[in-house]
C-alpha cells in the first residue's frame, strides 16, 4: 500500500507528488495503526532478496559500501559491490537516506521522521529520534553531516531537524527555513571545508540556502516552477559553489556562481531525475526514472544519456573506482561501466 500525504493547505505539485510515491512507495500507511506502529519498532525480517529489493540511497562507509530502502532493508558489501550482506535493523519501515561521517559513524532517515544512528560502520543500530507520534506525518528524505556532531535531516512539509551533539538530540529546525507555504524539502548538501554554506532543494523551483552554517536559510529562486528532488554542490577554487539542480520532467538546473544564476541544461527527456552526484574529475552523473543516466561535463554540458537495460527506475548511484558505478533503485543493486 503506497503512502498518501497531503499537505496542510492542499498545495501540492504534480511533480512533487512523483517524488512522494517514488520515495515512499512502500508498505507504509500514515495512519498510526497497532500494525504499523509494531513495523516501525520490529527489527526487520532477514531475507536474501534484501540487495534485489527497492533500494533509495548508496554510500561508503569506511571501506564498506552500503545500501537502504523499503521495509528497513540495510545491505552492506566490503568488496565493492561483488556481494552483499544484509543487516538487521531495528525497524520494518523504508528508509530513505544515509549519512557518514568518519570512518564509522552512520546515520538513516525514513519514515515518521526515523532516524536510527550506528556508531561501528553499520553493524549495529539505534533508535535517535522518531516521529510515529508527530502532528504532521510524513518522512524524512535526507540527511547530512558536516562534522560528527553537527548535522540536519530534512524532509516533506518544511521538515527539518539540526543536532549539535550527534544525534543525541534532534532540534526542530522548521522555523529557522523560510518557507511560509510548508514546500516540501527533498535533499540537502553542503560546501566550504567546515560546510558552512548549506543548500536544500524544494518545490516551485525553490532552492533554500544558508550561509550561516545552517543557523538560518533563504529561499533562491530559480527560472523553474517545478520540483527539485536532488541538489549537488562543491566549491570551486575560484571561492564559488557549483550547483546541480534536477527535477521531474528531466529538468536540470546549473548554477557556477554560488546560485546567483542559473543554466537550464536541456536534455529533451520528460523522464523524473532523483539523484545527482558529482564525480573524481567534477562531472556530474544523474539518475532517475526508466533507468535513465544522464553525464554532464565538468564544464556543466550535456555529455550522454544513457539507459539500463532494464528500464527500471534508480534512485541512486555511487562511484566505486575509475569509471565503475553502482545503481540502486527498483530491483537493487546494479552496476554501470561509464564509456571512456
Amino acid at each position: 500500500m503506497a503512502t498518501t500525504v497531503i499537505h496542510k493547505n492542499a498545495k501540492r505539485s504534480a511533480s512533487s507528488a512523483m517524488r512522494l510515491l517514488f520515495l515512499v512507495f512502500v508498505l507504509s500507511p500514515v495512519s498510526v495503526q497497532a500494525d504499523y506502529a509494531d513495523a516501525y519498532y520490529l527489527n526487520a525480517a532477514p531475507t536474501e532478496a534484501a540487495q534485489h529489493s527497492l533500494l533509495l540511497d548508496i554510500a561508503k562507509v569506511s571501506h564498506s559500501t552500503m545500501a537502504v530502502g523499503e521495509r528497513g532493508h540495510i545491505i552492506l558489501s566490503e568488496d565493492e559491490g561483488v556481494s552483499w550482506k544484509q543487516v538487521i535493523a531495528p525497524t520494518r519501515v523504508q528508509l530513505n537516506a544515509v549519512a557518514v561521517q568518519g570512518t564509522d559513524k552512520v546515520w538513516i532517515t525514513g519514515e515518521d521522521e526515523l532516524i536510527i544512528q550506528s556508531a561501528d560502520g553499520g553493524k549495529t543500530w539505534n533508535f535517535q529520534h522518531e516521529g510515529i507520534d508527530a502532528e504532521v506525518k510524513g518522512p524524512l528524505l535526507d540527511i547530512l553531516f558536516s562534522t560528527q556532531e553537527k548535522g540536519f535531516a530534512v524532509g516533506v512539509f518544511n521538515k527539518i531537524f539540526r543536532t549539535t551533539n550527534g544525534g543525541k538530540r534532534w532540534v526542530n529546525w522548521s522555523s529557522q527555513v523560510d518557507n511560509p507555504d510548508e514546500w516540501h524539502l527533498f535533499a540537502i548538501a553542503a560546501t566550504g571545508e567546515t560546510a558552512d554554506t548549506l543548500y536544500i532543494s524544494s518545490e516551485a523551483g525553490l532552492l533554500f540556502k544558508s550561509e550561516d552554517n545552517g543557523e538560518s536559510f533563504h529561499p533562491i529562486q530559480t527560472p523553474h516552477e517545478g520540483s527539485f528532488q536532488t541538489v549537488a554542490a562543491y566549491r570551486g577554487e575560484d571561492g564559488s559553489d557549483r550547483i546541480v539542480l534536477a527535477g521531474v520532467g528531466g529538468v536540470i538546473y546549473v548554477s557556477e556562481n554560488s546560485a546567483v544564476t542559473w543554466n537550464k541544461i536541456e536534455t529533451g527527456i520528460e523522464t523524473g531525475l532523483f539523484s545527482a552526484v558529482f564525480l573524481d574529475d567534477r562531472s556530474v552523473l544523474i539518475a532517475g526514472q526508466a533507468g535513465t543516466i544522464i553525464h554532464i561535463s565538468p564544464d556543466f554540458k550535456l555529455n550522454n544519456i544513457y539507459k539500463t537495460t532494464d528500464g527500471l527506475s534508480l534512485a541512486g548511484l555511487i562511484q566505486q573506482n575509475n569509471n565503475t558505478f553502482q545503481l540502486i533503485g527498483f530491483g537493487g543493486v546494479k552496476y554501470f561501466q561509464l564509456p571512456d
